[in-house]
């Protein structure tokens, strides 16, 4: 005759946290790790942690790392959106992606829109829309 036996409360909140931590941690695996860009004839890794933004010109869509290195991607913004971790990456407009450490500041812009001071610099204005504004804030102040 099998008998249940009852496990001790201690263990079972042990295998609950260790179950949650594994959930987070393989959550977090499925968000692009790294880029394989080309830069002339190498093929060079990088990782999602050296990328400061994304950004979209004419139909081409461009990596930049913190150590100011451009290189094409083949995705879209919106593919690059929904792959890159959203701690760690926010669409600021259509034409940026950017990662929390690449926003230096925020100042006030028209009609409750904020313009974006990123690293490495960007020559032009990175506006964020009114609508968009209360989401960026929350987002840097988690």
């Amino acid at each position: 005759m099998l008998q249940h036996r009852r496990i001790p409360e201690e263990q079972l909140r042990e295998t609950e946290m260790y179950v949650s931590h594994f959930k987070v941690n393989q959550s977090q695996s499925n968000f692009k790790q790294r880029f394989l860009v080309q830069s002339g004839e190498k093929l060079i890794p990088v990782s999602s942690k050296n990328v400061a933004y994304f950004y979209a010109e004419d139909r081409w869509t461009y990596l930049i790392t913190h150590s100011n290195h451009r290189f094409l991607v083949d995705h879209t913004l919106r593919e690059l959106e929904a792959m890159m971790h959203p701690h760690e990456f926010f669409r600021v407009n259509r034409s940026y992606l950017v990662s929390e450490n690449a926003i230096i500041s925020l100042a006030p812009y028209l009609k409750g829109q904020l313009r974006v001071k990123l690293t490495p610099v960007v020559e032009e204005k990175v506006i964020v829309s009114r609508a968009k504004t209360p989401m960026l804030k929350e987002w840097l102040d988690r």
